[in-house]
């Protein structure tokens, strides 16, 4: 089964040269909303990568949606089939890897990240991350009658463990994909 994530168009970027001392795998993490699977494609492009996104990669596996999964069995359950996804990863070369929000909760998934890819935190405040999921409907943990009191609990217990599993922390507010796209090329391109 393949778990590469196909895209149709993205705006056209700047093209820049590479250095052939590039990271075989690169990893997005972040909160839900910080842009992940959005920079990830970009990226991918622009390096010609595969693309993968562990989501898609979960639901691919339990041939469910994520809100399936939450609802028919847990959120447990979710993050069982996140550790299958976890164990391939290490197999995979020359590709942008696009984590769900939750992804670093596992010490196992963090050590994957942290060992086996160059990874880069999404850093969004919170204002940023209401604003970009408040029309989703495939969010579970945003199913409350506050989703900015539940992304600023999330990200509260979450930052210390991006931060920690992270090789390099980005800041996203203020910036345009375009932007973000450049300056992490950019930043490959001087490891």
């Amino acid at each position: 089964m393949s778990w590469i994530v196909t895209w149709i168009s993205l705006e056209i970027l700047p093209k820049v040269s590479l250095s052939n001392n590039l990271p075989s795998r690169i990893s997005l993490i972040g909160m839900m909303g910080s842009g992940k699977s959005t920079l990830a494609r970009h990226i991918s492009a622009e390096l010609n990568y595969q693309l993968v996104d562990t989501d898609s990669m979960v639901e691919q596996l339990a041939k469910l949606t994520i809100p399936e999964i939450f609802n028919q069995y847990s959120e447990q359950r979710f993050r069982e089939y996140e550790s299958e996804v976890a164990n391939q990863l290490s197999s995979l070369k020359s590709t942008v890897i696009s984590t769900g929000g939750g992804f670093i909760l596992s010490d196992a998934h963090r050590h994957i990240l942290k060992t086996q890819t160059f990874c880069i935190y999404l850093d969004t405040p919170v204002d940023v991350l209401v604003a970009r999921t408040q029309h989703s409907s495939q969010r579970p943990l945003l199913d409350s009658d506050s989703p900015k009191d539940t992304l600023t609990r999330l990200l509260d217990s979450r930052s210390a463990l991006y931060q920690d599993t992270a090789h390099w922390a980005l800041p996203t507010a203020n910036q345009s994909v375009t932007e973000l796209t450049s300056h992490i090329i950019q930043h490959l391109n001087h490891l």
